[in-house]
């Protein structure tokens, strides 16, 4: 198992509903102070990542600069990490298979093999029936309709309360709706928590998802797009594509409807 690799796949983006910054080759803002920074730049290339846009993410620790890549498409990432005094390497994960592309003291190229952190390959290891993988969702995302993705977790009550607003949102504007909930809940936990939805006699629409089939995240596409983090976060896709932004927390109905047709529009 990985020690240090459970920080940079866990690495916590900015959760925002607005537009995040992003650029090509961020790092060369580094260059002053990167060591081996032309042996890096062959790495780039080589890790195939140069025209690929970035957004600055959270280290492991104060003097480490992560910049995340943000795809539309699934099942493709990267992570550049620059740590002072210590050569930048470059993390790819493609169709689940994590690569590190390093460089040793002298500068030299080293492309290997590396594992997801303990805590994810317990969770992929223990998988049920009712799981959502990767290859759940691209099947979704490539029907090319429109839709959106809830997620959600029985420890984040406001998560599990919004789940019918969303789905009645999701209706009223004609997109399809799948909720997903986080995979470190157990089965038993999930089921009471959606038991609780009709018997909240304050909550105008408790009867809309009461008897929905809940679906544990697995994916790791939703994983890196920071699906583990908060709840509830909600991604939009249409034209076969997923949109690098995501709404988090609760809106308002219009708002919601506003931020969600925006990113369906530029998704076209």
């Amino acid at each position: 198992m990985m020690n240090r690799m459970i920080k940079i796949t866990i690495t916590i983006l900015s959760i925002a509903t607005t537009v995040c910054a992003s650029e090509q080759a961020p790092w060369k803002k580094h260059q002053e102070e990167m060591k081996c920074k032309n042996e890096f730049q062959s790495l780039v290339v080589s890790a195939g990542i140069e025209k690929e846009h970035f957004r600055k993410d959270i280290g492991e620790s104060y003097n480490e600069t992560v910049y995340r890549s943000i795809p539309e498409t699934i099942g493709n990432w990267a992570e550049v990490h620059l740590t002072e005094k210590k050569a930048p390497f470059i993390y790819k994960i493609v169709d689940e298979k994590i690569m590190k592309y390093s460089l040793n003291e002298s500068c030299i190229a080293n492309v290997e093999n590396t594992q997801w952190p303990h805590y994810l390959e317990k969770i992929l290891s223990n998988t049920m029936s009712e799981d959502w993988s990767n290859k759940d969702l691209k099947n979704l995302v490539n029907t090319g309709k429109k839709g959106i993705i809830y997620t959600w977790s029985p420890k984040y009550t406001y998560s599990l309360l919004a789940l019918p607003q969303v789905q009645r949102l999701a209706k009223e504007m004609g997109l399809d709706f799948v909720a997903v909930v986080d995979p470190r809940s157990s089965k038993k936990e999930i089921l009471a928590s959606l038991k609780v939805l009709p018997k909240v006699e304050s909550f105008k629409f408790r009867n809309l998802a009461s008897d929905k089939k809940f679906y544990r995240n697995i994916s790791i596409d939703l994983f890196m797009r920071a699906s583990f983090n908060h709840y509830p976060v909600v991604f939009a896709y249409s034209n076969k594509k997923i949109h690098p932004r995501f709404v988090t927390g609760l809106m308002t109905d219009q708002g919601f409807k506003d931020l969600v047709q925006t990113y369906a529009k530029e998704l076209e």
